[in-house]
């Protein structure tokens, strides 16, 4: 498999915003080691290189000013750790989630991953807070006639 492919895998994995891939038992194994081997800063490091590759889209980069050399860093680093995951690790749990159900294992696996450090980040008091500052704009009114329904 071309390695990009690997890499939009593995950054669709992390959007757990998107919608899920089925997982089967063999990627879910998969997504456990994978969880299971990485500390919260390797997982947040993940997420910070999902966010650098986000930050260059045309509609994104106006409100994000991420040096080159910064995204180099991090996909050097995503790099070593994705090998060192799949590779090493968890080589087992690997081998039989791609034979049993194929590349979209590795996706399976890492929208596991992209739901724990989303998990990790959200937590943060600062993050909740930017997180929630639309409340504020919901229209109440409308949010009450749903109770009458």
């Amino acid at each position: 498999m071309k390695t990009y492919l690997w890499a939009i895998m593995i950054a669709v994995g992390m959007m757990s915003a998107l919608p899920a891939v089925a997982a089967g038992p063999a990627s879910l194994n998969l997504g456990y080691c994978v969880n299971d081997n990485m500390t919260g800063k390797e997982r947040k490091a993940l997420a910070k290189w999902v966010f650098f590759g986000m930050s260059v889209h045309p509609e994104m980069s106006p409100y994000a000013n991420v040096a080159k050399a910064e995204i180099k860093k991090s996909d050097k680093y995503v790099a070593a750790l994705i090998t060192r995951l799949l590779t090493k690790d968890c080589v087992n749990e690997t081998k039989v989630a791609i034979r049993s159900e194929g590349s979209l294992a590795i996706q399976a696996a890492f929208e596991m991953v992209g739901s724990t450090a989303m998990q990790e980040l959200i937590n943060n008091p600062d993050v909740a807070k930017a997180m929630g500052g639309f409340e504020q704009y919901l229209n109440q009114a409308d949010f009450a006639k749903l109770n009458e329904m």
